[in-house]
């Protein structure tokens, strides 16, 4: 896991609250694992923290979108396998909220971050068998190690 202090000088270096930082930082840890699962390249990540993640941009995002194949259970499958992971890296995630939605599905989970609470919501809209194209990103970060992705293009 990664040292306090490193997230604290990144969130001065980028002119941010340590909170934005924190919060950056478990989002990584959750794309990290989350796309390690089987059934994964079925969801895309798109939305304002991609954008972020993928493309640089300087505005901070809390929640993780992504546009999957109408399938909530391997959803549920792959949210539990991250959960489980997280855990291993003393985290104590805690699923906040998981239901279906009419379009899709909606997450959130708290980790316990150097005794701080951190939230993060993900949200996925189903879209029919046809599926959109996608992009396979690597994501190098400063704040976590290397890992691929599925980028909606």
């Amino acid at each position: 896991m990664i040292d306090k202090k490193v997230l604290e000088d990144f969130a001065v270096k980028k002119e941010t609250d340590y909170l934005n930082v924190a919060r950056e930082y478990i989002q990584n840890l959750f794309l990290a694992k989350f796309y390690q699962k089987k059934g994964s390249e079925h969801f895309l990540f798109k939305g304002g923290t991609a954008l972020r993640i993928v493309f640089g941009s300087p505005r901070f995002s809390e929640d993780l979108d992504f546009t999957g194949i109408n399938n909530g259970r391997n959803y549920e499958n792959i949210l539990e396998g991250v959960l489980y992971e997280l855990s291993l890296e003393n985290l104590e995630p805690e699923l906040l909220e998981s239901q279906p939605t009419s379009g899709g599905y909606l997450s959130s989970l708290a980790v316990n971050l150097f005794d701080e609470k951190i939230v993060i919501r993900e949200e996925v809209s189903f879209r029919p068998a046809v599926f959109p194209k996608a992009e396979i990103t690597l994501i190098s970060s400063e704040m976590s190690p290397a890992y691929n992705l599925f980028l909606l293009e």
